[in-house]
């Protein structure tokens, strides 16, 4: 290399390195006004370590980008008012979907994950895609026209296998209508802004993750049964989707072999036994009316209906399966995600007993096992702002 090349490699260089410092800087200030909530520039000096002069141009960068907004009221000390800033919710928003077998909800949200009172529109799941894709493209352009200031994106979270490096949909067991549908694109062409798919189950690892119980925990495992029945995990601090993120399809594993036909195709999958959607059937068929699982819950918490046997013969099976991920994972925590467990008094705690009959004593004495704290609201919103956190500047942690 000539000496003149090396000279103009040298600089580039230096050109780069002050460039992705500073991205860095700036994600680190974002995830920690995620973790702290609003504060001042020296609240934040004293978390990140960043200093004075840094930080007041990192907040100026990031307010310029819409991520960043000072709060109307100062912070009242001995001295002067001091300013406050907290991630946008006045001067931007993002919205959010939430795709489930019977419902779909639309919101639209803060940075900071919080959904405002009003803005979450409901409505019964089409079955066609695109109606599908119509309708949450109608709510959400209402929701933003709705909001003054800019959206900055929309994270969409959906049932089945997606492939992420695609940008496609390609097995939902139980809404087939999606199978190999590019539903974030489409979304995209109708809408004024940017939109983020993600797995339902990885929605809600997210979600524990940035405003649940999950903080700070590099090994977990989520299991949804709301409705099919999923898993997300994370080990190391990474998700563990496999080569094409259709990892953690835990309820399509066979528990009966003479049981039910499942979306899927098979029979018997832990998922026709053991969620909420299955309780809610069951129990339809004694009340003799259609119900949700709010109502099928309400029912038995009461008296009205009797369910003993049968939540005891699902809470067997799901224990079976949180089992095998205790042993196949170890993790430090499995977070179960569902209402069935309003059903009955103490019915999570015989889950918990149950599963010590199906995992390894050393993997299980060092796991806990609680019920999720977290939403797939949150998991939408959560998408979409690590999108705009990951846009910003890379995380990097202490090693």
């Amino acid at each position: 290399m000539s000496h003149r090349a090396f000279k103009r490699s040298n600089q580039a260089a230096a050109r780069v390195e002050p460039a992705l410092l500073r991205r860095v800087n700036a994600r680190h200030v974002l995830d920690a006004l995620l973790e702290l909530g609003p504060c001042t520039r020296t609240a934040l000096r004293d978390h990140t370590g960043i200093s004075a002069p840094t930080m007041s141009k990192l907040i100026d960068h990031l307010m310029k980008k819409s991520l960043v907004e000072e709060s109307p009221e100062p912070l009242l000390t001995a001295g002067r008012p001091s300013k406050v800033f907290g991630l946008a919710r006045a001067t931007a928003h993002v919205m959010g979907a939430v795709i489930n077998i019977d419902e779909t909800k639309v919101f639209a949200c803060g940075l900071d994950g919080r959904i405002a009172d009003g803005a979450v529109r409901e409505f019964t799941t089409p079955r066609t895609y695109s109606k599908l894709l119509a309708s949450v493209a109608r709510e959400a352009g209402s929701l933003a026209s709705e909001h003054p200031s800019p959206c900055l994106g929309m994270g969409v979270s959906v049932p089945g296998l997606l492939d992420a490096r695609r940008g496609r949909i390609m097995l939902s067991p139980n809404l087939r209508f999606l199978d190999n549908t590019p539903l974030a694109a489409g979304l995209a062409e109708r809408l004024d802004f940017d939109a983020i798919i993600v797995q339902e189950e990885r929605a809600l690892c997210l979600a524990e993750q940035l405003f649940g119980a999950a903080r700070g925990l590099d090994d977990f495992a989520m299991i949804d049964i709301s409705a099919g029945l999923g898993m997300g995990v994370v080990s190391g601090g990474r998700f563990v989707g496999g080569r094409d993120g259709f990892g953690g399809e835990l309820g399509h594993i066979t528990v009966d072999p003479r049981g039910v036909r499942c979306g899927c195709g098979n029979r018997g999958c832990l998922e026709t036994v053991a969620t909420d959607r299955v309780f809610a059937r069951m129990v339809e068929k004694k009340a003799r009316r259609p119900l949700s699982a709010d109502e099928a819950i309400e029912l038995v918490r009461s008296g009205k209906i009797g369910a003993r046997r049968e939540l005891s013969r699902m809470i067997q099976f799901l224990a079976q399966g949180l089992g095998v991920v205790v042993n196949l994972f170890n993790p430090a925590g499995v977070f179960v995600y569902g209402r069935l467990f309003d059903a009955k008094d103490g019915l999570f705690d015989e889950l918990v007993a149950a599963v010590g009959k199906h995992a390894l004593k050393p993997s299980l004495s060092a796991c806990s096992i609680v019920r999720s704290r977290g939403s797939k609201k949150q998991g939408a919103a959560a998408a979409v702002i690590a999108h705009l956190f990951q846009g910003a500047g890379p995380s990097i942690e202490p090693s």
